[in-house]
């Protein structure tokens, strides 16, 4: 149960660095980095559910 809250934990860090990535590339008006930053947020988010569904049902 420790690997999944260290594995959330690694998850929200880098849905962090996606956003201000995206953010950064909006300011810089990079369609490509855009795109790559917005998907990252997207599979930043679904393996967050994902993982914090599993580690509510392991308590």
């Amino acid at each position: 149960m420790n690997i999944i809250k260290q594995s959330l934990t690694g998850l929200l860090i880098l849905l962090v660095f996606f956003i201000f990535a995206t953010i950064i590339a909006i300011i810089e008006q990079q369609p490509f980095f855009i795109i790559m930053h917005s998907l990252g947020i997207i599979s930043s988010l679904t393996s967050s559910i994902f993982l914090y569904k599993k580690y509510k049902k392991l308590q």
